[in-house]
This record gives structure tokens, sequence and C-alpha cells, in this order.
């Protein structure tokens, strides 16, 4: 926390009311502007959820899910520490949020609700041991009336340090002619840790995959047909809209017929009603009889709906023609309605026909994975062998080729004889490319890869994490408390400490950290499963985690020791302008001087709101910083 001394801030005061602090501040005006401050310090203290005082503790809630307001913590969470204020730190003042995990080991969103009460913090009903409360303390409270030798100070009592200009706490009962001392009781700061390797789970290997290429005798870019197919259709309804019945009469006929461009008879088909079946089954019926014809195979033949009519719908490349009639039970021949959909244009037809036309060249490479040619086939069209036979003389020769004698296979697959497909298959990287050659016309046959070759893994064991701590002699503090905690997969915190003595180095504290810790394995079986290695040139220690133990994080901070008799008590740097205005608002109103005073007072709003815009500004983002932005902090 960023903090002034509480001289400048009395100071300021005095200085505003037109006074000399140094030279003619009275104790009894020192102690009237002192009472402001505190009115004002409570005043703003948490009107804003300021970060730097802002705490997570860890509790245990009581057999009614209560947190009392003055429960003490299981332990402290190293967010940014709290000042200390007059109450003990650990005493809840505005509660934010609670946790059922440490937030700070996941980012997962595990806070849940709560209710505050006069009888402390209720935390609902789905709990489990511990929960995490993040709150901010109470306000401290500071004094003017300075430290007296010949005084004898109880615990909590207050006093103003003029060497230093800082208010200072007694520590113990009984506290006489002890000087309050400068002792900064920093936050704690973390020491150096890194990860030297990582945890690595046993790998149970793999087995190797082979690639396996497929090339198929169709183009990825055939030559575009410009014939244009004649389409006809037989519709199920007469001439000028007159319906047929939904079920025609047993024994009434339909027709349909199949002309050439000179008239002559391709083929008909026709179907005789049962009186069971309605008149879409007969024109499914009608569409298979037509298909059926051995003259219309070229043909393409469906059926489809038009509202309440069904469609038979014929098309082939030539100017053909249809006709089609019904002959109801008992009655006369009557045409049905048909429709010229779609007029024959004579076109240039694609010339990747099948069989392929004569002299086109058909050509398959196999390369390696330098693109070096391990084998190819070629083949030359006769205007009579199909794909599939030309496809089966390309395997020939590629089987055939040296380099790809250790393939694993090259087969043509036989269910596939109108576009013949060639697959190969070989534990190597390699690719199989193809084209087709028609009037000097380079043409790309469709090749695609099935899988990619994977060589084999084989397995290995896990691999132990192995993190390592460094300490400076910079960082050696007499009576500094070092702690080591390592925080498991299951957020379970193993922790041990060292506090350094007068004698101690930089090599003396890491060994009473890891002494600390193998005496820690009667109480805590997690530190036999952690090896220690010190390194007395590098000042620095390695620990080496049973793979048992898989991923562990270690946290390792370094806190400076504080004084035996008094703690200091600071006044937070973000809150200095707020209070200053309002206190000078309440000594001017003591003064009689009211204008004035609510003058100033209504300043103080302004100020805090130029000091939380400050504190609480919103970050970058991290594309552009003219995008959407956010607040700098973690909602948690």
């Amino acid at each position: 926390m960023r903090t002034v001394k509480f001289r400048d801030v009395l100071w300021s005061i005095a200085y505003r009311d037109g006074s000399d602090p140094g030279v003619d501040l009275l104790k009894n005006q020192a102690s009237a502007l002192t009472s402001y401050i505190n009115a004002w310090v409570r005043r703003l203290w948490d009107s804003t959820d300021w970060p730097e005082w802002t705490a997570i503790y860890r509790y245990q809630p009581d057999a009614a899910h209560y947190i009392s307001w003055d429960a003490a913590p299981n332990d402290f969470v190293p967010l940014p520490r709290p000042p200390e204020p007059s109450a003990p730190a650990w005493k809840i003042g505005k509660p934010l949020k609670l946790y059922l995990l440490d937030p700070k080991t996941t980012w997962l969103p595990v806070d849940t609700p709560f209710r505050p009460s006069e009888w402390g913090i209720h935390c609902g009903f789905e709990h489990g041991r511990d929960v995490w409360l993040k709150f901010m303390p109470r306000p401290p409270e500071y004094t003017s009336v300075e430290w007296d030798v010949t005084n004898s100070y109880h615990v909590d009592d207050l006093v103003y340090w003029p060497v230093t200009g800082e208010v200072y706490k007694s520590k113990i009962n009984n506290n006489l002619g002890h000087e309050p001392d400068d002792v900064l009781l920093a936050n704690q700061s973390p020491l150096n840790v890194e990860e030297t390797q990582p945890f690595t789970p046993p790998n149970p290997g793999s087995p190797e995959v082979n690639a396996i290429w497929d090339i198929f005798g169709q183009l990825t870019n055939p030559p575009v047909s410009t014939v244009v197919n004649g389409i006809y259709s037989a519709i199920s309804r007469e001439p000028g809209g007159f319906a047929i019945p939904d079920f025609p009469t047993a024994g009434s006929v339909f027709i349909v017929k199949v002309f050439d461009a000179a008239h002559v008879l391709l083929g008909q088909g026709s179907v005789t009603a049962d009186g069971l079946h309605d008149k879409a089954n007969i024109w499914a019926n009608l569409a298979v009889s037509l298909a059926n014809v051995p003259a219309l195979d070229a043909f393409l033949i469906g059926t489809h709906s038009e509202g309440v009519d069904t469609v038979i719908s014929i098309e082939h490349p030539s100017g053909f023609t249809i006709s089609a009639q019904w002959t109801p039970a008992g009655g006369f021949q009557a045409a049905l309605a048909t429709r010229h959909d779609q007029t024959y244009v004579a076109g240039v037809p694609s010339p990747f026909t099948n069989p392929p036309p004569n002299g086109s060249i058909f050509k398959i490479e196999v390369r390696d994975a330098s693109n070096a040619l391990l084998g190819d086939g070629i083949v030359t069209a006769n205007g009579t062998d199909n794909r599939f036979t030309i496809f089966t003389a390309l395997r020939t020769q590629l089987l055939a080729e040296p380099g790809l004698a250790g393939f694993v296979a090259i087969t043509l697959d036989p269910g596939f004889t109108d576009v013949p497909q060639l697959t190969f298959e070989d534990n190597s990287q390699f690719t199989v490319t193809g084209t087709w050659t028609w009037a000097s016309v380079v043409y790309q046959l469709w090749s695609s890869q099935f899988s990619a070759y994977s060589p084999a893994i084989p397995p290995s064991p896990s691999q132990p994490q192995i993190l390592r701590l460094a300490i400076t002699e910079q960082q050696v503090l007499v009576n500094a408390t070092y702690t080591l905690t390592f925080i498991t997969g299951d957020s379970v915190e193993h922790t041990v400490t060292y506090i350094a003595s007068r004698t101690d180095n930089a090599l003396s504290i890491l060994t009473g950290l890891v002494d600390a810790m193998i005496v820690a394995q009667d109480r805590d079986p997690f530190f036999a499963g952690v090896t220690s290695v010190i390194d007395s040139v590098g000042l620095s220690v390695t620990f080496t985690m049973n793979v048992s133990l898989g991923e562990t994080a270690l946290s390792a901070t370094l806190q400076p020791p504080g004084t035996a008799f008094w703690d200091i008590i600071h006044f937070p740097f973000a809150l200095m302008d707020q209070v200053v205005r309002g206190a000078y608002a309440d000594a001017l109103a003591e003064q009689g001087q009211t204008d004035k005073a609510t003058a100033q007072e209504q300043i103080v709003p302004v100020e805090n709101q130029v000091r939380t815009s400050g504190e609480l500004a919103p970050q970058y983002s991290t594309l552009s910083d003219q995008q959407q932005q956010r607040s700098r902090y973690q909602v948690k």
C-alpha cells in the first residue's frame, strides 16, 4: 500500500488553517484536528473497494454457518496486505465476496452468496470446512498524543512519534521506556522461484500410423460441357387442368411414350390401376416402368410433386419428345398433360467421358517427403477401355516400380467402376498426384490424403517436477520470516517457515528451510515426497517433487520483521487529499466559518472521485486502446 506520514496529513490541515505547525500548533489544536481526521477516515475508508487494502483470509464457519465479525482467520492469503489498523488486521470490516475454494489457485468462478447480519456473515449451507472471505478491514485510528517515556502503555494504545511523523500502536502491556521504531511493516515480498522442469505424466506411447492416399478417376477441374439437355414432364392431370381422380378406377391404364428426334418410338411405360392406390403411387410405378426400358437407360427419369399433381421428369441430351394418355376403365382414351421444360441444344460435350477419348493420357506419380520421385504409371487411352480398366493398368505399372516395392499396399477398389479409386498405404511420408492430358491441356486427377504418417512413440515414464528457489544476500534480514507454501492440485497448502537470526546468511536460511521441511515430514507426509538439493555456490535450493504429487505450485515469501514493542499505523496515500479537505472543513465549521466549511466539504466528493478514477482506472485493451475498456482488476 502506498502511504504518507501522518504528520504530512496533520500539518497540511494546519497550513490551510493559517498556522505554522512546526512552531505554533498547540496540543489541543492537534487533538481536535486528529479527531476530524479519524472521522473522515472512517467515512471514506470503505466508500470505495480500494484494492490496496483489500484482503482474503481463510475462515472456518461455526456450526450455524456463521463467521463472527471478530473471528480470527485460519491463515492469510498474500494478496495486497491490508494496513495495520488499530483493531487487529483480521477484524472484518466490509465483506466483499465469499469463496468456496482458494481463489488464487483457480480462475474458475468459485464465489458463493453470503448474508451479513448482526451475528456475523452467514456462508450458506453448501460450503466445506473452510471458506475464503474477501473483505476490507476496519478503518485505522490515529492520534496526535506524543509518546511519553514515563508512561506505561497497554496493548493497542496509540502514540505519535514526532521523530518519524508516524503513529504507532503498542503490541504489549507494560510497554515502558521503549521508543517507537521506524520499522516499515512491508508487504510480503516474493522470493525468486522458477520451474526448471515441469511435471510430465506417464506416456503410454502410440503405435505407428501409416500414411494413406486415395486417387480417383475423376478430375478436380473437368472441362465444361456446353450441351443443354432436353427435359419433358408428364403430369397427373388432363390438359386444361381437368383432374384425374385421386384413386383411379381399377382397370384404368396410364401410358407414357418417349420418341427420338425423328419421332421414332424409343420405349414406353404403362401402369394399370387397381383401385387401391392413388395417382401418386401410380406415377411412381409409371416412372419405374419407363426406367426399365433398355432403350431409355441413358435417360434421367424421376418424379416430384407440384401442388396436388405428381410429375414424371425425363431428361436426355437429345431432341426427344414424349406423349402421355390414360384410358379410364370402361371409358375412352384421353390425353394427359405434358410440358416441355427445356429445349435440347447440341453443344460440345465434355471430353472426359467413360471410356476416355482415344489418345488421352493418364499419369500417376508417387513422391517421398523430399519430393523425389518414387515411381509413376502412364497409360494412353485407346477409346474403348473404360476408366476402371485404365486404372487397373496404372496399378500394374506402379506395383512394378522399384521405388514402390516396399509399400504396404497399392489397391484398386472393385466397388467403384465408373469412378475408380486407387489406394496407396505405406509407413512413410509420401504424396500421390495424377493428371489427365487431352488436346495438350493437362487436368488434375482428384487425390486426397486419408491419414498422415505418424511414427511409433515408445512409452515413457513420468518426469518429476523440479522447482528452484534462490535467495540473495540482500534478501537476508534479521528476524525476518521466510515461508515456503507448496500448493498441490487439490488446493491443499503445505507450509514451512524459518526465522532468520543475526548470524544467518542466504545459505543458512536455505538450509533452515530444508531442515524445517524434514522436521515437517512427521506432521505432513507431503514433505517426504520432496527431495531438496542445496547449491552453496548459486545460493539456491532445488526441490524435486515425487511424481505421485503431480503438478505443484510453490509460493516463497519474505516477511520483514517488525519491532517487538510497536506496530506502525500507516496512513493511506489514496485518502490523503479527501481527508485533508474534509478535516479542514470541520475545522472551519468549529471556528464558525460555516459558509467556507460548506464549500470545502462539497469538494470532498470531487476529490474522492478524482482519486478513485486514478486508483480504478480501466486498462487498455490487449488489442487496441480504442476498444471497449475494462477494469484493470480481476473480478472474483
